[in-house]
C-alpha cells in the first residue's frame, strides 16, 4: 500500500496533464513499479536492478552495444532519449521518467484521438501506440493497461489494494 500511495503521489506531481489512474496503469503492466527495471528489447531480457547506480551501469554498458532498451517506471524506451535531452542517469529519476512517458502517452493519445475520436476508442489505441508505435500493434499490452486500470477503480472503490 505505501507503494501504490508513493507512486501515486509522484504521478500525481510529475504527470499532472494526464488522468493518474491511466499512469499508474501503465506503470504497473511497464514495470509493476519497480524503478530500476530495464527491458532489453535487442537481448530478449528484462533486468530487474537493486538500486538506480546499478540500473544506471547496465543501462550504459546495454546503450554503448547498441541495445534498444525500455527505462524505468514508465519503460521510456530509448528512441525517446535524444528528444527530451535525457540520459541513462535521468531518465532513472522517478519523476523525469513518469513526466516524459506521460508526455509519450499524451502524444500517442493524440494520435489516436485524430484518428478514432476521443474516448475510449482512441485511449485503448494510444496504449498500443506507447508500447509498439503502431495504433494497431499490441492489442495484448493494450488490454493489459485497460484491465489495470479497472482493477484500480474497483479496488479504490472497494477499500482493497492491488
Amino acid at each position: 500500500m505505501f507503494l501504490q500511495m508513493t507512486l501515486a503521489t509522484l504521478v500525481g506531481a510529475c504527470a499532472p496533464t494526464v488522468s493518474p489512474q491511466t499512469e499508474l496503469a501503465i506503470i504497473q503492466v511497464e514495470s509493476a513499479g519497480k524503478p530500476w527495471t530495464i527491458n532489453d528489447n535487442t537481448g530478449h531480457r528484462a533486468y530487474v536492478l537493486s538500486s538506480r547506480a546499478a540500473a544506471i551501469g547496465k543501462a550504459r554498458e546495454l546503450l554503448r552495444m547498441g541495445h534498444n532498451l525500455d527505462l524505468g517506471l514508465a519503460q521510456l524506451n530509448t528512441i525517446h532519449l535524444h528528444e527530451f535531452r535525457l540520459d541513462a542517469s535521468q531518465v532513472f529519476e522517478p519523476c523525469t521518467n513518469i513526466w516524459a512517458g506521460s508526455v509519450v502517452l499524451k502524444r500517442a493519445y493524440a494520435a489516436a484521438v485524430a484518428r478514432y475520436g476521443p474516448g475510449e476508442l482512441a485511449l485503448y489505441h494510444a496504449f498500443q501506440i506507447y508500447n509498439s508505435g503502431s495504433p494497431n500493434g499490441a492489442a495484448h499490452y493494450a488490454a493489459a493497461v485497460w484491465q489495470a486500470g479497472y482493477l484500480q477503480t474497483v479496488n479504490a472503490k472497494t477499500g482493497r489494494s492491488s
